[in-house]
């Protein structure tokens, strides 16, 4: 019984090693990719509306209208994407922000 029990942990252990070691960041490749491959699209569609944007919303509903402009350019879900990336290249939730 003990053993059986050390086998399952040293499995779980193993797996979980090969998820954050191999898994994990191939992902976060392929986000990044994906970010980086629609970003330019993202741009064009708000940077001409995003003074007013900054104006009227705050950090938090940029981020929802920005996970909406990605939904609706690939016609996929966003809304649990991590969008470091994007913001890493332009970020005006920090100038919304300074405003409200």
């Amino acid at each position: 019984m003990k053993i059986s029990l050390f086998l399952e942990l040293t499995y779980a252990f193993a797996i979980l090693g090969l998820t954050e070691a191999v898994i994990k960041p191939i992902a976060k490749k392929f986000i990044q990719a994906k970010i980086l491959k629609y970003a330019p699209m993202v741009f064009d569609a708000l940077d001409p509306v995003m003074p007013e944007l900054i104006a009227k919303y705050d950090s938090k509903e940029l981020e929802v209208i920005v996970r909406e402009e990605f939904e609706e350019l690939t016609g996929e879900d966003w809304s649990n994407v991590n969008l470091n990336t994007f913001w890493q290249l332009y970020d005006p939730r920090k100038n919304a922000d300074k405003y409200k």
